[in-house]
């Protein structure tokens, strides 16, 4: 007998098999077959018959734990790929290397946290099924300890380095030591204020046995957890109808072809905002450079803020009469007297920077805007066109080739009938989708066991699911839930400056603000997630800590926001979500402007005469496109002579608008 338990354990060291889980069974058929085996020896070769299926059962399971890890590995392979490419494609050429580089970090470690719970999952389905403690699975401690470096350097950075790098690069100063003096000092506030209520509302509970012991670590993350779970209950409230709306609107073509002309309307009206505030700004930076002749760091900035925009918009400040909004009361005159300091020409240069590139991302939107509604527009007029089976247009040449009518047919049949199908289907599947979280986050307030999510997931991962199977099963749900959260965050319009812009129109403000952002509901979305599939005790719960009992406010308190989803979700479906955000002071929640059907006929008369441009540029190839002035593009000194005060209206405002628009060198 020992013979053959010294057997046993070579072969156990022989597959790298060492771990204590794995010799609970070997050792309880050892134990029960010893009594038997000093009495009856024949029973020998049965005894070394299971240790053999044992060793080979233990071998596969080794191979499982791997291949999940192997699967992980390459999730963050592939996360780490999209990161990069997602970073590239929004940051503009100013955004230095050190920004895109902690953005980088920031959003791995936050993603990657996220995409380790099936792991997770994995680990803790397996304990249950096979009586095993978790502690004493070696990969549960490793996973416990990634868990935790990820939790604190994502705590680290949305919390301290990456708000301190924020306001860093929103300031308007040019000098590192003034930007450096700035920041300090606004977040030295911050913190300040922060840090002492947060001592004296510790040292209060403490005095009256109201932490129950659970320590300042504990309160802390159980404040953080608290402000993450209401936060992405704002954003699901946003997302759970907003998608499932977006997506059926897609399967009628009218419809959203009035969506377009919206939304047409809405981006010249950004363009127009954007311009004229643009054009008042630089004529108050040329007019103070006109009068002001002592001060270097005046002059010195004025110049700066002159080289911020192209020589074109300069003179277009410099030589164009002023502009008059006849639809506001706000003045975009010169100013006669203008008084002026120089803090005063720091934020009037953080706010050209801000109007430039407002105007250069409206102008964008309205490219790719005008792109889909002209293809849309030939979709809609081609829907009769079933003996041709074609869809013709007069914006491009009619297709030859090889296989040219075939190809014709098939682009025909996926536009007309095929896509529109798919895109019912995958409405009705949202949809699905979306009430489930909705009941499943509601019932985190009543009772876990009612979860439908909890229910699904639970039941599939009782039976033997392969590694891909585990994954499948956990991610779909979580996916889910990450793409409504995270779509909310890229809707998320703060004050019309922070914003994640495509074509690379994101700066550096708004690639950290959208990284502290996201980083700060990482952890919330996973404890949340847990919660809903009743899973607890996971290696990331053993980091987190016991964060659902908060002081004061009791143990129900983190399980009351997700009850709220409901109302947010109904505000949003009646359109109330702004407004109600905006009474309880919850206006950095805003997002995209909802819909408005009064704005339809404008945006349709921008659409027709933008493409009336386009067919009239494609008729006569001579036509060549309209400059503004024979003025190089490259920065130069402008001359500060007196600006007339002429006015010009409205029509001739949106005159300018196109030609600007029309030049490719802005």
């Amino acid at each position: 007998m020992l013979q053959l338990i010294n057997t046993s354990q070579k072969t156990y060291s022989f597959f790298f098999i060492k771990n204590k889980y794995f010799n609970y069974q070997l050792i309880n058929y050892i134990t029960k077959e010893q009594l038997v085996s000093q009495q009856n020896y024949s029973r020998l070769s049965k005894l070394q018959a299971l240790v053999s299926k044992q060793i080979f059962l233990n071998y596969l399971i080794v191979l499982r734990l791997a291949s999940m890890f192997i699967v992980a590995y390459a999730e963050l392979g592939c996360l780490c790929i999209f990161i990069l490419w997602f970073i590239q494609h929004h940051s503009n050429k100013e955004v230095s290397l050190f920004v895109k580089l902690v953005v980088f970090i920031d959003w791995f470690l936050s993603f990657g946290q996220i995409l380790l719970l099936p792991v997770d999952v994995y680990l803790k389905i397996y304990s249950q099924q096979n009586n095993i403690p978790q502690e004493d699975i070696p990969e549960f401690f490793t996973l416990k300890l990634v868990h935790g470096i990820y939790f604190w350097l994502v705590m680290l950075l949305c919390w301290i380095i990456i708000p301190l790098m924020e306001d860093y690069q929103e300031c308007g100063y040019l000098d590192h030591e003034r930007k450096w003096q700035y920041t300090l000092k606004k977040n030295t506030q911050f913190f300040g204020i922060v840090g002492g209520l947060t001592i004296v509302s510790v040292v209060i509970l403490e005095s009256t046995d109201m932490m129950n012991g659970y320590g300042l670590i504990t309160f802390l993350k159980s404040l953080a957890n608290c402000w993450g779970i209401f936060q992405i209950m704002i954003l699901l409230g946003y997302s759970l109808v907003t998608v499932p709306r977006s997506h059926f609107r897609t399967t009628n073509d009218k419809l959203q072809m009035k969506y377009l002309c919206f939304r047409a309307a809405q981006i010249k009206k950004e363009q127009e905002e954007s311009f004229l505030e643009l054009i008042s700004n630089l004529k108050d930076v040329l007019e103070i450079k006109r009068i002001e002749k002592s001060s270097k760091d005046i002059l010195f900035y004025c110049d700066n803020i002159i080289h911020l925009v192209p020589a074109k918009i300069i003179k277009l400040a410099q030589q164009e009469p002023d502009i008059e909004d006849k639809d506001s009361q706000r003045s975009y005159s010169q100013k006669k007297n203008i008084h002026y300091t120089f803090d005063s020409v720091v934020e009037l240069r953080k706010q050209v920077k801000h109007n430039w590139s407002e105007f250069r991302r409206s102008g964008s939107n309205w490219k790719s805007l005008l792109k889909k509604a002209f293809w849309l527009q030939d979709i809609i007029s081609n829907q009769d066109n079933e003996s041709k089976k074609v869809i013709e247009s007069t914006l491009r040449k009619p297709r030859t080739g090889f296989q040219a009518e075939l190809r014709n047919k098939v682009e025909w049949y996926w536009y007309m009938s095929t896509k529109k199908q798919i895109k019912a289907i995958w409405s009705v599947f949202l949809s699905a989708m979306s009430i489930i979280v909705l009941l499943s986050e509601i019932s985190l307030f009543w009772d876990k066991d009612l979860s439908i999510l909890g229910w699904f997931v639970q039941a599939l991962l009782s039976f033997e699911l392969s590694v891909f199977g585990v994954q499948i099963v956990t991610l779909i749900p979580l996916l889910f839930m990450i793409f409504n959260v995270y779509y909310g965050l890229f809707r998320l319009k703060i004050s019309g400056f922070f914003g994640l812009y495509p074509n690379k129109h994101t700066d550096a403000a708004s690639l950290l603000f959208a990284s502290v952002n996201f980083s700060r509901v990482a952890a919330p979305l996973c404890y949340n997630y847990l919660e809903m599939i009743n899973i607890t005790d996971t290696a990331f719960n053993k980091v987190l800590g016991n964060v659902n009992i908060v002081p004061v406010l009791g143990s129900d308190f983190t399980n009351f926001f997700p009850s709220l989803l409901v109302l947010f979700c109904l505000f949003n479906l009646f359109d109330l979500y702004g407004k109600v955000l905006s009474l309880f002071g919850l206006e950095s929640f805003q997002f995209t402007d909802t819909y408005n059907s009064s704005l339809i006929e404008e945006g349709q008369d921008l659409i027709m005469k933008a493409r009336k441009k386009e067919e009239e540029k494609l008729q006569d190839p001579s036509t060549k496109e309209i400059q503004l002035q024979d003025v190089d593009n490259k920065s130069e000194e402008i001359p500060t002579q007196k600006i007339e005060n002429k006015k010009i209206d409205v029509e001739d405002r949106q005159t300018y608008l196109e030609k600007l628009l029309e030049d490719e060198d802005l």
